[in-house]
């Protein structure tokens, strides 16, 4: 079973609903949510902001990005508190950042900057924040996108997992 099915039908069984606002992977996150069985059940959609100023105009603090830059962990947590906002939905999901940049003048297609994708994960008021490098090995921005939509729903349903088993924990030390 993918990810993104184990994922939906997690969010299914918790009733709960995810949303994102991508900027680098250009909505591949969303899609890949929605392209499976029953995600209308889990999802009101997602935004793409590709550009600073879409980003400012759907609601992300123009000082953010100023002081910050929009490839950082502050805009990233806001574009994920922003989408859960927007969506009404438990967990949002912010992306940015920059793929790897390919020396095409070279035979070998040899990465001449590596990608950086910074992804927070905004659920139960916590900020869940990882930086993704993108390996080297890894040439087509499609597969780039493709790479982190991975990363990413797992790192999500890895949060909720370890988020439930440590409220588990906690009600059987009160049941004691």
């Amino acid at each position: 079973m993918c990810i993104s099915n184990k994922l939906i039908n997690l969010l299914i069984v918790k009733k709960l609903n995810i949303s994102t606002i991508e900027s680098c992977t250009g909505g591949y996150i969303i899609n890949e949510i929605t392209n499976q069985k029953d995600s209308s059940k889990i999802t009101n959609g997602g935004i793409v902001a590709y550009s600073n100023n879409q980003k400012i105009n759907i609601g992300i603090d123009k000082s953010i990005i100023d002081k910050y830059g929009v490839y950082s962990y502050e805009c990233s947590t806001e574009m994920a508190k922003l989408c859960k906002n927007i969506f009404s939905s438990e967990i949002g999901i912010g992306v940015t950042g920059f793929f790897s940049e390919i020396n095409n003048d070279n035979n070998d297609n040899n990465v001449i900057k590596n990608g950086k994708v910074h992804v927070c994960i905004y659920y139960n008021n916590n900020e869940f924040y990882d930086l993704i490098n993108i390996p080297d090995i890894i040439k087509t921005k499609s597969d780039q996108k493709k790479y982190i939509c991975e990363k990413t729903l797992n790192y999500v349903y890895d949060i909720l997992i370890k988020c439930w088993k440590d409220l588990l924990t906690i009600l059987k030390l009160f049941q004691m």
